[in-house]
């Protein structure tokens, strides 16, 4: 009895030993690119100096508008946001960029937010510090909540052009030079401010002043599915789906949704921590080698003006992209380095038919 009972055990751990080598081969090549079959991995953020950040943070004085209110819990260690309508984070988020803190965005590591649209609590609710943790401690702890919120950061389009360039752009374009990489050798074009630019969105805001991911989203539906859609026609959808297209932007989880329905293929995310070209381009060319184009956030300007666009092309660090923007005065793709060291690339994933 005995000797069976060792020969079972020695089984067990030879089993258990063979299964810890296997997770392990799978752990190394999961971020390998198989061009018969991707299954891409997210890119890890890399570490960011929290306690800086905090600091910088923190030298804010505490802010409250008509929408959130600002402060910091030394409870927490957090910064925190009491949203007082559901349109409290959106306008946090662009608040937070503008001044020059776009690490804040999405990261609950460093924020927590208290909705007080849904609760009813007073917008004047503080504790004797002048912050709120104490209504913090007791609402929004659901794990699912903060990955939604993590999982919903918005690209804040480029209300204020960064160059000052002027807003009157050309018509929609088609780019008629085939490529390996192209969807069907040609791909179209259209400019946030171009005929579409005077859209009007849900918001009251319109197409040219925040409306890149849904012109990003036109460009790609239009050059893989064809030119019955554009950016009427997905401003449009995104109403009928009840998705957000706001003065501040629109979210990529939408878009990514969005391109989704329409019946392309999409990876999953690949998240960066604002690096610049010569960092993400290796990762954009393998995906583009194996038949992928890739839907882009990054921000264009100090404080953060985060802007969607589609890279089609990567020679060497040179990342070229159809710009819904910065590319309304060039033929398509642009090189998106020519504005370095913007942009800093924030999230990606991959689309294909």
């Amino acid at each position: 009895m005995n000797r069976i009972l060792i020969i079972a055990t020695a089984i067990l751990v030879f089993i258990l030993a063979l299964l810890f080598i296997f997770n392990s081969i799978l752990r190394r090549g999961s971020t390998a690119v198989n061009e018969a079959l991707i299954t891409p991995t997210s890119v890890p953020f890399e570490t960011f100096n929290r306690k800086d950040v905090i600091t910088a943070a923190r030298s804010l004085a505490p802010y409250e508008s008509e929408t959130f209110r600002y402060d910091y819990s030394p409870t927490l260690d957090k910064m925190t946001v009491q949203e007082k309508t559901p349109q409290g984070q959106v306008e946090f988020n662009q608040w937070i960029i503008d001044q020059g803190l776009s690490e804040l965005v999405g990261n609950p590591e460093l924020v927590a937010f208290d909705d007080q649209a849904s609760t009813g609590t007073s917008a004047n609710s503080s504790s004797s510090n002048g912050s709120f943790s104490s209504e913090l401690g007791k609402q929004k702890s659901d794990p699912l909540d903060e990955l939604l919120r993590s999982l919903l950061a918005i690209g804040l389009g480029l209300t204020t052009p960064a160059t000052g360039e002027p807003t009157v752009t050309p018509a929609p374009q088609n780019n008629q030079q085939s490529s390996g990489n192209s969807p069907s050798g040609s791909k179209t074009y259209y400019a946030q401010c171009n005929g579409y630019g005077d859209l009007t969105l849900p918001s009251g805001c319109t197409l040219c002043q925040s409306g890149c991911g849904p012109t990003t989203v036109a460009m790609i539906a239009a050059s893989y599915l064809g030119s019955q859609y554009n950016p009427q026609t997905i401003v449009n959808l995104y109403k009928q789906r009840g998705f957000f297209l706001g003065c501040g932007g629109s979210y990529y989880a939408d878009a990514k949704a969005m391109i989704e329905s329409l019946g392309l293929k999409t990876t999953s995310y690949m998240s960066y921590n604002l690096d610049t070209a010569d960092r993400v381009a290796s990762d954009f060319k393998k995906y583009i080698d194996a038949g992928w184009t890739i839907f882009t956030l990054a921000n264009f300007r100090p404080d953060g003006g985060g802007h969607f666009f589609w890279v089609t092309e990567v020679k060497g660090n040179n990342i070229y992209a159809y710009d819904p923007y910065y590319g309304k005065s060039s033929a398509p793709p642009i090189d998106e380095n020519s504005r370095y060291p913007f942009p800093k690339y924030r999230l990606a994933f991959g689309v294909k038919r």
